[in-house]
């Protein structure tokens, strides 16, 4: 009699997979982040020339949105630092004394401030984010 070797079965563990953002979702994200950005640039200008117009708080409630939008939707890990040296940048230019420009020096003042307004907010989360990716275990 010949001895039947026993063969062992693999028990196979269901599959668990983890919920993926599909790359629809991730364009449609991208997608909103770029027109938040343009949407912040064009509400700091607009908000820049006519600013006696338009209130303040109202103005920077809405540029602190949509920085934290662009922020939070729109700069991937591959663009923090490049990010983070523009926002630099425009938060520098944003306190620079432009006043004793004649004729456009008080606009373009108010405009640089409501940029920075609306970089900053951005920058922030760009910065969270970055420190969280440096901390991670790797």
């Amino acid at each position: 009699m010949a001895k039947k070797k026993k063969v062992a079965r693999a028990v196979s563990a269901p599959v668990v997979s983890t919920p993926a953002a599909s790359p629809a979702l991730k364009t449609y994200e991208r997608n909103l982040g770029h027109l938040a950005f343009i949407a912040g640039v064009i509400v700091a200008i607009i908000a820049g020339i006519s600013s006696s117009i338009l209130e303040e708080h109202v103005v920077t409630l809405v540029l602190v949105v949509l920085g934290l939008v662009v922020g939070f939707m729109n700069i991937t890990s591959e663009e923090y630092t490049g990010f983070l040296v523009a926002a630099i940048a425009l938060m520098v230019a944003g306190v620079a004394d432009v006043l004793s420009i004649p004729y456009v020096g008080e606009i373009l003042n108010n405009v640089l401030r409501n940029i920075a307004k609306f970089v900053a907010p951005a920058a922030l989360v760009v910065a969270l984010k970055a420190v969280k990716k440096l901390a991670e275990y790797q």
